[in-house]
């Protein structure tokens, strides 16, 4: 495989698995740090 195509498939599974990667941690950053009391509104228009 040439280089340049190694690069650009190596670019792309690294910005794939960084975006996963942060993804998950911002998930469950809730778990690690509760929100504030009355800080966690998951509906809208009340």
């Amino acid at each position: 495989m040439k280089p340049v195509v190694k690069n650009i498939l190596a670019f792309v599974a690294g910005a794939v698995l960084g975006s996963v990667v942060n993804m998950l941690i911002i998930m469950l950053s809730s778990f690690v740090i509760p929100p504030p009391p009355g800080g966690c509104n998951n509906r809208r228009g009340t």
